[in-house]
C-alpha cells in the first residue's frame, strides 16, 4: 500500500495506491538516514547537557575552593591586602559590622584591625555548599585578645554571593563568643 498527497478542489488529501512488498521495501530503504539523523540528534542533546551539567559543578566546586582560600588567605594568614583582589568595588554586606556598600579599602582596614586585637586569630571553614552563585560556609572561629589573654571562640554561617570573580554580597550569622 502506497499513501501519496495529491491536490484538488479542496487542498491537499490522501490517496491510497496498492503497492508491491518490493516497493514497499525500497521505500523504507531511503529512510534509514532519518533514524541515524535521529540517534545523532539524541546523542548530541546528551552530551551537551552532560558537559553543561558538568561545566555548573565544576564552577560550583570553583566557588567553594574561592570562598575557602579567602578565608584562608584573609583571615588565616593576615593577607589584608586581598581584600583589594577578593572583594568587588561595591560589595554589599547585609550585616554587621557595615550594612550596606562597603569599598576592600575598608573591609582590609578592618580586619587589620582584628588581626591586632587577635594575633592568632583563626578560621576553619567546616563546611561548604555551592548553588548558583552563591556559596554558604559554616565556619568556627578562634582567637587569643591581646589585651587580656582570653581565648575567644565562635561558630558562624557565612552566605556569599559571587559576581565576575569577586565576592560581591554577604550574609552572616553568628554566635556570641566563647571566652
Amino acid at each position: 500500500m502506497r499513501i501519496e498527497a495529491t491536490r484538488g478542489k479542496q487542498g491537499i488529501g490522501m490517496e491510497v495506491k496498492d503497492a508491491t512488498d518490493v516497493e514497499a521495501a525500497q521505500w523504507g530503504k531511503y529512510r534509514w538516514w532519518r533514524y541515524v539523523l535521529g540517534l545523532m540528534v539524541i546523542l548530541f542533546s546528551w552530551l551537551v547537557v552532560g558537559s553543561v551539567g558538568n561545566a555548573m559543578e565544576q564552577t560550583l566546586e570553583q566557588n567553594k575552593t574561592f570562598i575557602r582560600n579567602h578565608f584562608e588567605e584573609f583571615v588565616n594568614r593576615k593577607n589584608s591586602a586581598i581584600a583589594y583582589q577578593n572583594f568587588a568595588p561595591n560589595f554589599i554586606d547585609r550585616e554587621e559590622p557595615f550594612v550596606g556598600l562597603v569599598s576592600p579599602e575598608l573591609v582590609k582596614q578592618t580586619m587589620e584591625k582584628a588581626y591586632v586585637k587577635y594575633p592568632d586569630l583563626h578560621v576553619t571553614v567546616e563546611d561548604a555548599i555551592a548553588e548558583g552563585d552563591k556559596v554558604m560556609v559554616r565556619c568556627l572561629w578562634r582567637g587569643t585578645d591581646a589585651s587580656t589573654g582570653k581565648k575567644m571562640e565562635f561558630k558562624g554561617f557565612v552566605l556569599w554571593r559571587l559576581a565576575d570573580g569577586k565576592l560581591a554580597e554577604r550574609w552572616a550569622t553568628v554566635t556570641p563568643p566563647l571566652r
